[in-house]
């Protein structure tokens, strides 16, 4: 799957669909309202996450992800390279080095309900 707001936003929705609440908010970040902010913010007991994609004119789309809190574990925002949803978890991956070292991946796994 290609990444992009559409799948992010397809993402959010099987997450609503899975017992997250879904607040959706769209800023913009400069004041020729060129760089958009489209930031998802999933909740449900224990959990808040964000997952942002920001659109820029000329470096195209680039995608975000902020453990607010996941039952006391937290992160700082990062930059996203994937992530996958199937029907019983959803997998984020970020890798930041170009020679594939020192990633990181996590997958959260969704209640059977």
């Amino acid at each position: 799957m290609e990444m992009s707001l559409g799948y992010m936003e397809e993402t959010v929705d099987a997450m609503g669909g899975k017992g997250y609440a879904v607040e959706r908010l769209c800023a913009h970040y400069d004041d020729a309202s060129t760089i958009t902010g489209h930031t998802f913010v999933l909740t449900r007991e224990s959990v808040e996450l964000r997952m942002e994609t920001v659109v820029h004119p000329e470096e195209g789309e680039r995608y975000f992800l902020e453990l607010v809190n996941y039952h006391g574990l937290w992160s700082h925002c990062f930059e996203l390279d994937s992530w996958k949803h199937r029907p019983d978890r959803i997998e984020f991956k970020y890798q930041p080095r170009a020679d594939g070292s020192g990633g990181l991946a996590f997958t959260i796994k969704f209640d059977e309900s």
